[in-house]
């Protein structure tokens, strides 16, 4: 498999099963793309690992192989160069013949193992496609919305600099500029007299920061470094939801029983554990 050298790689043992008595072990894995690998599906056969190389249309891994429904799995078995490698491993294998290069379909239990050990690669592979496709709409996006950063910021500071010379506050300022504003507010007092203490102190940050435009402690490129550090915190946030809902977060962690050290971290590949108390 690494001679193919595959984008992507998956593999699974679909453990211990029995065959007319005989105990069997099936060792799959399914890789995407790869070097002088054709499109469609390729199936490599062993048989004690042992390569398999005649008779492959007949054989139980390439049976297997054409029933599953790639599809079901964001893979395109017509378009996609798929690689399929199946190892079964038993103290006796049921060829078929005197040839001895394939095994038949008609060993039910190593079939069924050989097509639950597929889907298993191909649903990790599944994980894998899902989470390189957002990574990469994420990408995109985030491209997006920094190229429009410079125009944004240079409206919102003309705007503030406008409220600025005039020397009104942002409350008269909207107010001035839009009516409709002061009828809606005046609505929405009469009926929710709790929302004026917030309405009041959302109008005093709004009126502090006219006073830092005014000042020159807020100028167009702050606007630009801030609007940068809120998309890159939010791209951060956007693809950690994402690893939590594939579940790829998840890891194990065991703790000894011994003496507490306050101070003392922890360290594993997705987070870090303090002992604080």
């Amino acid at each position: 498999m690494k001679e193919l050298r595959p984008i992507m790689v998956a593999t699974c043992n679909a453990g211990v099963g029995i065959h007319e008595g005989n105990p069997f072990i099936v060792e799959a894995g399914v890789s995407l793309g790869g070097k002088n690998v054709p499109t469609g599906l390729t199936v490599f056969r062993f048989a004690n690992r042992i390569p398999l190389l005649f008779e492959g249309g007949n054989d139980v891994v390439t049976r297997s192989a054409s029933k599953l429904k790639w599809d079901a799995y964001k893979i395109d078995p017509n378009r996609d160069r798929v690689g399929v490698f199946v190892s079964i491993v038993s103290t006796k294998i049921p060829f078929k013949g005197t040839s001895k290069e394939y095994i038949g379909e008609d060993a039910t239990s190593m079939a069924e193992s050989v097509l639950q050990a597929l889907r298993l690669c191909a649903l990790q592979l599944k994980t894998k496609l899902v989470r390189a496709q957002a990574a990469k709409d994420r990408k995109e996006r985030k491209k997006v919305l920094y190229r429009y950063i410079p125009d944004v910021a240079r409206a919102v500071f003309g705007v503030l600099e406008t409220t600025v010379a005039k020397g009104k506050t942002t409350r008269s300022f909207l107010e001035a500029d839009r009516p409709e504003v002061n009828k809606r507010r005046k609505l929405v007092a009469s009926m929710e007299t709790d929302s004026d203490d917030d309405e009041m102190k959302g109008d005093d940050q709004e009126d502090g920061v006219l006073e830092m435009v005014k000042s020159g402690l807020v100028k167009e490129e702050t606007l630009v470094s801030k609007l940068s550090s809120y998309i890159d915190q939010l791209d951060g946030d956007q693809a950690l939801d994402l690893a939590m809902k594939l579940n790829d977060t998840k890891e194990e962690v065991y703790l000894t029983a011994r003496k507490a050290v306050l101070g003392t971290e922890l360290h594993t590949a997705t987070c870090i554990l303090k002992m604080i108390a």
